[in-house]
């Protein structure tokens, strides 16, 4: 937010947009870490790593970061210790962007108001920044949900 409580206009451009945001994040992915943590103070991925560390304590858990992004998660949790970290994304450039941080050992596309062709292969998830702003919603939850081993 700026001084006149107005929301960043990359972000506003995201958190308005009903349709497909697949081309608004492959166009941000160049730059979307050092806008995110340096021109908005982002520290979303810090704190739920944060969390997850303390929830799953077992480094060999296997993983799955839902929406994964440029890899700043995975990056954290490779960082942590966490050794099965798979990632995925929607946007094609936000996974080229993850590739490279060689956090995760497998990323694949997945459109996360489908359902996932995986079933319980992760021991644990972790979706930081996905939902809440229109599309996904919370009523697409269950499509990850589903890969958990409980």
């Amino acid at each position: 937010m700026n001084e006149k409580n107005e929301i960043d206009p990359r972000l506003k451009s995201v958190y308005e947009n009903k349709l497909d945001k697949t081309d608004l994040y492959d166009k941000w992915a160049s730059t979307y870490d050092e806008d995110l943590i340096n021109d908005l103070g982002y520290v979303a991925d810090q704190k739920a790593c944060e969390i997850l560390s303390e929830l799953v304590t077992d480094t060999s858990a296997y993983i799955l970061d839902a929406g994964c992004g440029t890899g700043l998660v995975g990056g954290r949790l490779r960082s942590a210790g966490y050794q099965n970290i798979d990632g995925s994304d929607f946007s094609t450039g936000m996974l080229a962007k993850a590739k490279d941080t060689n956090a995760y050992n497998n990323l694949f596309q997945h459109d996360l108001t489908k359902p996932l062709a995986l079933k319980a292969p992760y021991e644990a998830l972790i979706a930081v920044g996905v939902f809440g702003f229109n599309t996904p919603s919370f009523e697409h939850l269950g499509h990850l949900t589903d890969c958990l081993v409980l």
